[in-house]
């Protein structure tokens, strides 16, 4: 599949209508998704047996854009019953809803469920610092290859994960959109930078099926 067809599929799914602040809730966009997909399918960390935790799932772009690309099953975690919801409606509308496990919980309360790749887009800290915490905390307790999104500004990625001998490969930048989302977005197509890491845990250097 072509990134840009990935991309449309998921542009089309539903978004969250209601994001809550307090969360930070943007949708991860199409072309994006697209892209990071595709990159973890090239670097051999995605393939039809993989099994991908999209966490803080949102509305599952990112997990199902896996599965649509041929990923053998997505775990989904939010703690966000409507944004749930939303995801399971979006797995029905692409005919994969055989292959997602929902999971409703906070992050920090999700046990050792063994996969064999992590997504992750958390809050960002705009709101609350350290809200991003507990995410890098669940992935360094996972030890599965993972991508995070995060905003370009951070610096605290590469050292927190270097620190627990993680090795971190900064892969591209790409321009998030923030639209009108919240009140205080006062421009209707306001955007952010932001970066996306491949984090490896010790002694793993690719997918580990064995």
């Amino acid at each position: 599949m072509k990134a840009k067809h990935l991309a449309m599929r998921i542009s089309k799914l539903k978004k969250i209508y209601s994001p809550r602040i307090e969360l930070e809730q943007y949708t991860t966009p199409g072309d994006l998704v697209a892209k990071w997909v595709i990159m973890a399918s090239n670097s051999g960390d995605l393939d039809s047996e993989s099994i991908v935790l999209d966490l803080g799932c949102g509305n599952g772009a990112l997990g199902l854009g896996a599965l649509i690309y041929g990923a053998k099953k997505a775990i989904m975690v939010d703690k966000d019953p409507d944004s749930l919801l939303i995801m399971e409606q979006n797995s029905r509308v692409l005919k994969v809803q055989d292959r997602v496990t929902t999971i409703q919980a906070d992050v920090s309360h999700v046990g050792k469920i063994g996969p064999d790749l992590v997504f992750c887009n958390p809050p960002w800290g705009t709101q609350l610092r350290g809200a991003d915490r507990p995410f890098l905390e669940k992935i360094k307790e996972l030890n599965s290859v993972s991508y995070i999104l995060h905003s370009s500004s951070s610096n605290h990625i590469e050292k927190i994960f270097q620190s627990w001998n993680w090795s971190v490969v900064e892969l591209f930048s790409h321009e998030f959109p923030l639209g009108s989302s919240y009140s205080h977005h006062k421009k209707m197509r306001g955007s952010t930078s932001s970066t996306l890491w491949r984090l490896t845990p010790p002694d793993i250097t690719g997918p580990d099926r064995s």
